[in-house]
């Protein structure tokens, strides 16, 4: 895959500027949406005007969290080739899933695989359950749902009882960074199906 793609994030937390930071040293990423900050955010949230500017990206401000409909013209102006999602905790709408030449990325994960583990904080609850393994797949985002899709990469991390939140998320998002430079450097994967188990 040719790394003049354009490439644009979704992301609206500290590790997915971790996560942005990684991709960036090998596919210069073509813009960043973000939040803008209110008084009642979460405490998790962040807004990556200064890191963009300090990394030489072009960013675009959302005003809204909830409201990325505002950006529909934003969208028809610029290229798109890949829609990297992660770290954004609101379900995208369609019309900007379908925008994407290539495809629409998501990440997700937990102890029990995507697709029985959906929902908030599945690493905290990894961890508060004792689980020694932690499913972590990058998929197809192809409609408006959350957290499902055709996997591309299915990897495990192996959890350790000395790992905290701080271990699992740096574990996590080294492992997504690799899958989707894997996936950057070669797009013609065929998807995982989910049979109902995962080995």
């Amino acid at each position: 895959m040719n790394k003049r793609k354009k490439i644009v994030f979704l992301s609206a937390t500290k590790h997915g500027l971790d996560l942005i930071n990684s991709i960036n040293k090998k596919y210069k990423i073509h813009y960043v949406i973000t939040p803008k900050l209110k008084k009642q955010s979460s405490s998790e949230r962040i807004n990556a005007k200064k890191f963009c500017i300090k990394k030489k990206i072009k960013y675009k401000e959302l005003n809204s969290y909830s409201k990325i409909d505002e950006l529909k013209v934003f969208f028809e102006k610029i290229e798109v080739d890949i829609l990297i999602c992660v770290s954004w905790q609101r379900i995208i709408p369609k019309w900007l899933i379908d925008i994407p030449k290539i495809a629409s990325l998501g990440a997700h994960g937990s102890h029990e695989g995507i697709y029985l583990g959906r929902g908030r904080s599945p690493m905290n609850w990894c961890l508060l359950g004792g689980k020694k393994k932690f499913i972590l797949s990058l998929f197809k985002i192809d409609k408006e749902d959350a957290d499902s899709g055709p996997e591309i990469f299915r990897k495990k991390i192996q959890v350790k009882k000395t790992d905290n939140i701080n271990d699992l998320y740096k574990k996590s998002y080294n492992l997504i960074s690799k899958m989707i430079l894997a996936f950057l450097n070669n797009s013609r994967k065929k998807y995982k199906v989910y049979n109902g188990e995962y080995k």
